[in-house]
């Protein structure tokens, strides 16, 4: 409670609380967690689906456990409200028989988090009945009134979140990912904006698009929780109007190093233009932090996984770009 002060001998009279889960493994109620990635990783896809299977108390990737459906408000400043209600009904359809659930979205409704607008939001929501166990917040840089390379101006946001959060809530808050760079590529220094973006919250997760149907999510802070070792997400999409499902894809510990390489060797390819060279692509790795025999295995695992093709030894072009001529 707010106010109280916490002392060493009640804290080592009780029993050590275990974490109170709102996705197994992924979340924990009232924590504060941001999930960034660069344009068009599906991201969206992934925070829409999240919400639905909380809201409707099944397991997400059917994977990690939620143990009751809750109240779910998505807060989205950036589609437009078109394709917003397509998504969440494609994905909707995989969901299978669940009945009415407790999912609700605002479309531009042009929130914006200071400490006024945060009590605006928990006031709207209180009045709608629909006071959220999870909001998810996709983006911060639409929300938040400021710079987001301002450290001042990102600590007046996290001020705000504490507002809404007083209620319990938990919050995810969708953000952008800078793009690669020859000097430092880690995923946890990606992140668009002030590092106080990172610093401020309890949990965040990096996500990296892995052409042509699926995802990386990868954790790169978790304060309160385990920190999760890096899993897939296959996006199974069969057509403009068909169901959209996300399936969960293991990540071996033995294959870490070599995701990252596949990984980092797809966005650097997706930026050039006509064929690439191994050498260019290993050096590129290189300086990202990957080891160079882990390079040298990344373009074959890419091939062998239709990925990218080798038109001509010591040659590479990513496979869409074959396919498309």
């Amino acid at each position: 409670m707010r106010g109280t002060i916490i002392t060493f001998d009640e804290v080592m009279r009780e029993p050590l609380p275990p974490i109170d889960w709102l996705v197994e493994g992924v979340l924990a109620n009232g924590d504060r967690a941001v999930v960034y990635a660069e344009y068009g990783a599906m991201k969206t896809w992934s925070l829409l689906d999240l919400g639905l299977h909380v809201a409707a108390g099944k397991p997400w990737l059917n994977r990690f456990a939620i143990r009751k459906p809750r109240t779910v408000v998505y807060v989205d400043e950036e589609m437009n409200r078109h394709e917003l209600w397509r998504r969440i009904s494609r994905l909707g359809q995989s969901l299978g028989d669940v009945g009415p659930i407790r999912f609700g979205a605002l479309s531009h409704h042009g929130v914006r988090l200071n400490d006024e607008g945060a009590r605006r939001l928990l006031n709207e929501v209180a009045e709608w009945g629909w006071a959220p166990d999870l909001l998810i917040i996709d983006a911060l840089r639409r929300v938040l009134i400021g710079d987001e390379s301002m450290a001042r101006d990102v600590s007046d946001f996290w001020r705000a979140l504490e507002i809404l959060r007083t209620t319990g809530m938990t919050i995810v808050v969708a953000h952008h990912m800078r793009k690669t760079s020859r000097t430092n590529n880690e995923a946890r220094q990606r992140f668009s904006g002030s590092t106080d973006i990172l610093a401020g919250a309890d949990t965040a997760y990096a996500v990296h698009r892995v052409p042509p149907d699926g995802i990386t999510i990868e954790c790169v802070k978790a304060r309160s929780i385990p920190e999760p070792a890096p899993f897939g997400v296959r996006i199974v999409d069969d057509g403009p109007d068909s169901p959209v499902r996300l399936l969960y894809v293991p990540a071996p510990d033995k294959a870490a190093k070599l995701g990252k390489a596949e990984r980092l060797a797809l966005e650097y390819m997706a930026e050039q233009t006509g064929p690439i060279k191994t050498g260019d692509v290993i050096r590129h790795l290189s300086a990202g932090g990957v080891a160079v025999r882990t390079a040298e295995r990344a373009l074959p695992k890419l091939r062998a996984l239709d990925c990218v093709r080798n038109p001509q030894r010591g040659v590479w072009e990513l496979a869409e770009v074959a396919n498309g001529r």
